[in-house]
């Protein structure tokens, strides 16, 4: 398991970036399963910090990697405001753009 602790600041994206890298090295994974992880972390962080602390000047974003039994485990945690996508209205999909 790695865990690194980051400022709620856009720039500090990077740092978790390379976490994802050590964490690649470490565990010998695959390029496509490291490249998923950076996507994933990146929306996951971006997202977070533009519209979960709401403009907060600075939180605390923990970011975890786990491999166990062979799957990967990431977990990010804040202390934004709550937000559950499977609870999220429907999209509009109808009309012009």
């Amino acid at each position: 398991m790695m865990r690194l602790v980051i400022d709620s600041q856009l720039s500090e994206i990077r740092r978790a970036a390379r976490l994802v890298d050590e964490f690649k090295a470490h565990h010998g994974l695959a390029d496509e399963d490291a490249n998923a992880i950076h996507i994933v972390l990146d929306e996951v962080l971006s997202n977070s910090i533009r519209h979960g602390l709401a403009g907060a000047v600075s939180h605390e974003i923990a970011v975890t990697l786990e491999l166990s039994g062979g799957e990967i485990r990431v977990e990010v945690e804040d202390d934004g405001v709550a937000y559950d996508p499977t609870q999220a209205p429907a999209p509009v999909l109808s009309g012009t753009l």
